[in-house]
């Protein structure tokens, strides 16, 4: 049978609404960076925000930040603001014909009270190993501020492990029920590497292993250290 005319137009129209499909797509805004130098600090620190977008921007802070005003801002640029309290900030995006998106840094301003910071790794890190009785891994802690000060360090709740912790030149043994304060006055900013004994029935390269290692670490702000 010789094709009617409605047949021929069929792939036609699915030709169309596939090209304008495509069209509108590529006229979708995008966020293509968005970052913040720390996202743990103390009060009044400066952190910077830098972001690139496809589109028109806007940003808005809640609570609001004196250093960025809410509203537009430029394809690309960088500001530096320095939060009181714990805020965030959200860059929405607009494009002609396509559709919004939007990205948000969250800021967390820690006080002076300690609070507790789980340093925790996957066993399915680069970083992991097992053997000669051990297992470890390294937690590489780089969300924070360099003046986020350790007050000390412990075990994390539920975990039976004791672990020897080694960071910033630092070495200390933590077990549960106990508190190190070896690590004091150091930025918990960098690299901590957890080495714990194998526990009974724990075999390297099996299931047996846990899926993680972890301790707490308790940050603080100093007083006079955080600007």
């Amino acid at each position: 049978m010789p094709p009617t005319m409605a047949t021929m137009r069929a792939p036609l129209a699915v030709a169309r609404s596939l090209l304008l499909a495509v069209s509108f797509a590529a006229c979708n805004a995008s966020v293509d960076q968005f970052t913040a130098s720390a996202h743990y600090m103390c009060p009044e620190q400066q952190v910077q925000l830098a972001w690139r977008v496809t589109g028109s921007g806007t940003m808005k802070s809640v609570p609001p930040l004196a250093s960025l005003p809410d509203g537009p801002v430029d394809d690309q640029g960088q500001v530096t603001v320095a939060p009181m309290a714990s805020t965030s900030v959200e860059l929405h995006v607009t494009r002609f014909l396509g559709h919004p998106t939007s990205s948000t840094q969250e800021l967390r301003v820690l006080g002076a009270s300690p609070t507790p910071e789980p340093m925790a790794v996957s066993l399915a890190d680069p970083s992991a190993g097992c053997g000669n009785g051990n297992v470890w891994a390294t937690v590489h802690a780089q969300r924070f501020s360099n003046d986020l000060k350790v007050a000390t360090a412990s075990s994390h709740a539920g975990d039976g492990r004791t672990y020897t912790v080694a960071h910033a030149g630092v070495q200390a043994t933590v077990s549960p029920g106990a508190l190190s304060t070896q690590f004091a006055g150091l930025p918990i900013l960098g690299d901590w590497v957890l080495t714990s004994p194998l526990a009974a029935g724990e075999v390297c390269g099996t299931p047996t292993l846990p899926r993680s290692l972890v301790v707490d670490v308790f940050t603080q702000c100093v007083p006079g250290e955080a600007r």
